[in-house]
């Protein structure tokens, strides 16, 4: 499932802030995560491109259950499942594209 991101809030580690997201974005209190994978990359944003770089430190946690308990969470007006391999980037939200890329996840064609 995912992604689903948040900053972290002041003095939240890493995997607070994953079970924090799990618990009010999908209301999943108790889903088993795995340890976090580190990226480090600093871009030109594809939507600014006169901008500076810019910088992000993410912190991937991977979670999992059976599709017949995944629910609609009451965070979210719509939530479905996406298969990437058939979607292009241009479909992904606020440039996060990226972050499917580091945490494994191949694109179709844009």
């Amino acid at each position: 499932m995912g992604p689903y991101r948040s900053h972290l809030i002041f003095q939240e580690s890493p995997g607070d802030a994953a079970r924090r997201i799990a618990r009010e974005q999908l209301e999943l209190p108790d889903l088993p995560l795995s340890e976090p994978k580190v990226v480090s990359e600093a871009y030109t944003p594809r939507r600014f491109p006169d901008a500076a770089k810019h910088w992000d430190l993410e912190f991937l946690f991977h979670g999992e259950l059976p599709a017949n308990q995944v629910h609609r969470s009451v965070a979210w007006l719509e939530l479905a499942f996406v298969d990437v391999r058939h979607t292009g980037k241009s479909e992904i939200a606020r440039s996060h594209e990226d972050i499917l890329e580091s945490a494994g996840f191949r694109f179709g064609e844009d």
